[in-house]
């Protein structure tokens, strides 16, 4: 295969100026390029008729691309290789390599032998029809959506046929599940509990002395509801037991509290779902530890079988012909005499018959 060109961009936008100018406000739809006698020396003007006629040949162009290696389909859209943010033009060496690899690919199973010769022959122009032809807006359109305004009528919608950037895998299908590693573990922090819970008591101790001079009732601290409760009244008591700089003081040393409780509550809820996963993950382990393998062969009846060595069978001693009737099976299986039985009928020799 011919190898890249150096100066693609350059080359690029140079056929492009000439193909704008023959193409017009026309389509990918309308015969624009017409092979001639003269037109096989004008490869500028040959590739664009070559490669125009059989893209309108093929109805279905997203499932003629998923034919050609190397290419990423996301809904009606195709990715070959990385745009520039600036224009079409690939943006590194490696995305050009990957438009040249795609198109001689292309080419090869698309068109016979004499053209696809001629294309590859001049793979330069080739490419850059191939990527003019593509991403050229309202020039090819993927789908058939039409849209009206009141200014332009009814109109063919364009969209890119080629996406910008290659697309992030969402597939999860064919994706090898990652191995789990280990589990730790879980800290929290909780450095600064100890400063609030003194804080917390600090307030508690303020809070109590005030309503123990103004010879209200204790406070429940238990109950949040029931503190809430007893705080509002002591605030607004009718009575005047505290004075408007107590009821100010009360109100903004509740409110610390409030504040302070509600972060003590956060870092135990905390800690304790720290615990609760801890204790899983040393629980898990310590189970399969104590069970260990399973036995190689299964229990015996010990408990069973020392009863019956201790005690003596009441079948026997009463001569019982039933095999139930005698402890841990004292008399033979009925069976296992049948099959003895059977066995000392049997004949040495067929004379003895």
């Amino acid at each position: 295969m011919n190898s890249t060109s150096q100066n693609f961009p350059r080359t690029f936008y140079k056929l492009t100026k000439t193909w704008d100018l023959k193409t017009g406000n026309r389509t990918s739809q309308d015969a624009i390029w017409t092979t001639t006698s003269t037109s096989k020396n004008d490869p500028i003007s040959m590739i664009p008729a070559i490669m125009a006629f059989k893209f309108g040949e093929i109805t279905d162009m997203l499932g003629a691309f998923t034919e050609i290696n190397g290419i990423i389909v996301q809904g009606d859209q195709v990715w070959i290789y990385n745009m520039r943010k600036s224009d079409v033009l690939p943006k590194s060496p490696a995305d050009l390599e990957r438009i040249y690899t795609f198109v001689s690919s292309a080419v090869r199973q698309w068109f016979n032998i004499d053209d696809g010769d001629y294309l590859i022959k001049h793979i330069h122009i080739t490419a850059s029809f191939f990527v003019w032809y593509f991403t050229k807006p309202n020039f090819f359109h993927k789908d058939k959506i039409m849209k009206q305004t009141t200014r332009n009528g009814i109109q063919r919608v364009w969209s890119p046929f080629f996406l910008e950037k290659e697309p992030k895998s969402t597939s999860t299908n064919h994706t090898t599940r990652a191995i789990e590693p280990k589990r730790q573990p879980m800290t929290t922090t909780d450095a600064m509990l100890p400063k609030q819970l003194t804080e917390q008591e600090k307030i508690k101790k303020n809070i109590n002395k005030i309503i123990s001079d103004s010879d209200m009732n204790e406070i429940n601290w238990e109950d949040s509801r029931t503190l809430h409760i007893s705080i509002s009244e002591a605030i607004a008591d009718e009575e005047r037991k505290l004075s408007i700089k107590q009821t100010k003081k009360l109100q903004n040393l509740y409110n610390d509290y409030t504040r302070i409780t509600n972060k003590i509550n956060e870092t135990n809820r905390k800690r304790a779902k720290v615990e609760l996963a801890n204790s899983k993950i040393a629980i898990e382990p310590a189970i399969d530890d104590e069970l260990g393998p399973p036995p190689d062969e299964p229990p015996k009846l010990t408990r069973q079988l020392a009863q019956f060595e201790d005690e003596e069978c009441v079948g026997c001693i009463q001569n019982q012909p039933n095999q139930s009737a005698h402890i841990g099976g004292c008399l033979p299986d009925p069976i296992d005499d049948l099959v003895e039985a059977e066995d000392d009928d049997v004949p040495d020799s067929w004379e003895d018959l």
